[in-house]
């Protein structure tokens, strides 16, 4: 019964439509929300997904490795044109059920690094969302700490696991947190580039919105959050 609620591609490879508000995306994203709230139905099957490892990197609760994916761009011309795009596949249920971050790639700011091109992907973070999303009021209380106590199973809101969640396969070790649409004390408007955020082991959902929840909580005046990925991929 498990196995029934994976989408028709294989799950070791997969393809996704990259555009944020497209049928596919959300069809797939569909698809992988109900296999990953069959955790939820009881012990049983919820420890048949977190022991299959094949499973958690589908539902990407796992960093996982694609071998036709990178986030360096290859110059050398695809001899499979339906496989032509090599570009990372963001996960389709952040990009459906947060639909509002507009999570998807900045093709117009592509990194160059020790002369090779790599993709960019980016997405914003209201203050009204993220209060929306996580159910926590803001300011933060002083220790910052991030626990989502709400347990809502909406279509608009994917608890607990996407505070799990990878952003992408290949995995996002590294982006920067820019505030936006920010006024200074003195009244004018500025942006400005906070720091970096960083996990080897791959960036999740999770630490990005606590990051950014630590930023609405520091600048009271601060509006949203572009979140983008670095050269260090």
């Amino acid at each position: 019964m498990i196995l029934s609620f994976i989408p028709s591609n294989d799950a070791s490879d997969p393809i996704i439509d990259q555009e944020p508000r497209a049928p596919v995306t959300a069809s797939r994203a569909r698809s992988l929300y109900q296999l990953l709230i069959c955790q939820q139905v009881c012990r049983t099957w919820r420890s048949a997904i977190q022991n299959d490892i094949n499973l958690k990197r589908l539902l990407f609760l796992s960093p996982s490795p694609h071998h036709n994916r990178d986030w360096i761009i290859s110059n050398e011309p695809s001899q499979y044109p339906d496989k032509a795009d090599s570009r990372p596949i963001l996960n389709p249920m952040i990009q459906h059920h947060f639909a509002e971050t507009l999570f998807t790639f900045a093709p117009l700011h592509n990194l160059r690094a020790i002369g090779k091109v790599r993709h960019q992907a980016y997405f914003k973070i209201d203050r009204a969302d993220f209060v929306r999303w996580t159910n926590m009021a803001l300011p933060l209380p002083a220790s910052r700490s991030f626990v989502v106590q709400n347990e809502s199973h909406s279509a608009s809101e994917v608890w607990p696991s996407w505070c799990r969640m990878q952003l992408s396969i290949p995995a996002v070790h590294e982006v920067i947190c820019i505030p936006w649409d920010w006024e200074s004390q003195e009244g004018t408007r500025n942006v400005f580039q906070k720091g970096r955020l960083r996990d080897d082991r791959g960036l999740t959902f999770g630490l990005i919105m606590a990051e950014v929840g630590g930023l609405f909580n520091e600048y009271p005046t601060l509006n949203a959050v572009n979140v983008y990925t670095t050269s260090r991929i």
